[in-house]
């Protein structure tokens, strides 16, 4: 089992929240070179068939991780067309 996930700016850590919001950010970093799409990315967090609230909760933990990784200066990314 893995460790928690951590992020730092400079030398200041990141609060990136619980672990499942942590597993969120590891899932693609697990995978590197591949595309983890929104489908995909509950099941890599919880496993095969997760529950309803767990594809309802994401938005939220990707929300929450962007705020928190986010350049302080850097404002909203901007939205794909």
């Amino acid at each position: 089992m893995l460790g928690p996930v951590r992020a730092w700016r400079g030398g200041t850590p990141l609060p990136l929240g619980p672990v499942r919001r942590q597993a969120v950010l590891a899932a693609p970093a697990l995978r590197p070179g591949f595309l983890v799409s929104h489908e995909q990315l509950p099941d890599g967090i919880r496993g095969a068939g997760p529950p309803n609230s767990g594809r309802k909760v994401l938005p939220s933990y990707v929300c929450a991780l962007r705020q928190a990784l986010d350049a302080e200066s850097a404002g909203p990314a901007p939205r794909s067309p």
